[in-house]
């Protein structure tokens, strides 16, 4: 019989002691048979340690600030000092912009420090909300949203028309149409480029119609989803690149009843008393990543 080494016999002697001491023991005994402890979660109440598997790519998370801004049609000056200081020059291509103007809708950026004449603009805005709500406490101009790097986002810009009429740009003509039940929407699409640069892609739309139960496509195939009809106007998508601070201004360029930028910032023509703008501003690009727990 050959003999026990020393330092094995050692080895096994100091895992007794230690079972002894703390009376641990890995499994508990439950009539003869073996069953494990509690999980984690359960003595824990969390899922138990995060840990970042490397295999799979880093998610981020685009912050955007979204700002409906309204000014009365009957004092226009304010709007029209803004755009003294917005850049509307370097921020779309020459053929967009002209295409976009004619359309009448006017689009530009400001730095990471607001325009004066814009927080003055904001300051009338409450002043007007509060008017037209006859109320103290209105809803707040400002809204904070997220949205996944090669996503999309709708964002509202009109109030609903019971009815609208609107100049569709069909190539170098417009068709004109009208809209029941109508509102006009934003869609928003993000890419990161690279760290603090952001592209975005404005894609107009006219949602009209009675909600009803519509196949639409995903990255799955088809979908049904409940929602009325819509009017996508490829035509006039439009890019913005912001850096993080910059801020995205929209609005009409007049006010001529019929034209899609009438439509989507001052109203259908029957009485509107107030134009309408849009401000989008890149606050930041945070990491969002995937939380794997080791008891997946």
């Amino acid at each position: 019989m050959r003999p026990t080494r020393p330092h094995a016999l050692a080895l096994l002697c100091a895992v007794a002691l230690c079972a002894m001491a703390t009376g641990c023991a890995l499994f508990d005994r439950v009539e003869g048979e073996r069953k494990p402890q509690l999980t984690w979660k359960q003595a824990f109440g969390t899922d138990g340690p995060e840990f970042v598997d490397a295999t799979r790519p880093q998610l981020e998370t685009i912050i955007l600030e979204i700002g409906h801004v309204e000014q009365p049609l009957s004092d226009m000056s304010l709007i029209d000092l803004l755009w003294k200081e917005v850049d509307q020059i370097g921020s779309l291509e020459i053929e967009t912009r002209r295409e976009l103007e004619d359309n009448g809708i006017r689009v530009g950026v400001t730095g990471p420090n607001p325009p004066r004449i814009l927080q003055s603009m904001m300051e009338v805005d409450l002043l007007w909300r509060r008017k037209r709500y006859e109320t103290e406490r209105v809803p707040d101009h400002l809204q904070r949203v997220s949205i996944m790097p090669g996503t999309s986002m709708p964002i509202l810009v009109s109030d609903g028309y019971a009815s609208c009429r609107v100049e569709v740009p069909r190539g170098s003509k417009r068709e004109e149409r009208t809209y029941e039940n109508a509102k006009c929407v934003f869609r928003v699409e993000a890419e990161k480029i690279q760290e603090g640069w952001v592209k975005l892609e404005f894609i107009p739309e006219i949602h009209y119609g009675a909600n009803g139960l519509r196949r639409v496509a995903s990255e799955d195939g088809w979908q049904f989803s409940d929602s009325q009809r819509i009017e996508t106007l490829y035509s006039q998508r439009f890019t913005l690149t912001l850096n993080r601070g910059e801020l995205a201004v929209m609005t009409a360029t007049h006010c001529d009843p019929g034209r899609l930028g009438y439509a989507f910032f001052v109203g259908d023509g029957e009485g509107d008393e107030f134009q309408r703008m849009l401000t989008v501003r890149l606050l930041d690009v945070v990491p969002a990543r995937e939380k794997h727990t080791r008891e997946r």
